[in-house]
């Protein structure tokens, strides 16, 4: 990943994560759930590429200060949909107020 690509992956994360945060009180107030997954970096060919190119050390930390503490897993982002998604179904989801 070269830097110009880089900083447009963190626009294109910090846009979608604004959006969603633009949303929410509208769709709060009509009694819908938004939510958002941010799996971080996905253990794929791709993001061990990235891992490897210029900008793997700041991802290695990113990594390592995320609550889980390692890399996503390509399975893990179905599981957090399905996991939100049944939350849902089953009326145990709370609305946060965008800031």
């Amino acid at each position: 990943m070269t830097t110009c690509s880089g900083a447009a992956h963190v626009c294109a994360e910090l846009a979608g994560h604004l959006r969603i945060q633009g949303v929410g009180r509208t769709w709060g107030q009509r009694g819908a759930g938004i939510n958002t997954a941010g799996p971080g970096i996905i253990s794929t060919p791709m993001g061990q590429g990235e891992l490897n190119g210029a900008t793997g050390a700041a991802m290695r930390i990113v990594s390592e200060i995320s609550p889980v503490a390692r890399l996503s897993t390509p399975e893990d982002i179905p599981a957090a949909a399905e996991f939100l998604l049944s939350a849902c179904r089953r009326g145990h989801h709370r609305h946060r107020s965008p800031h």
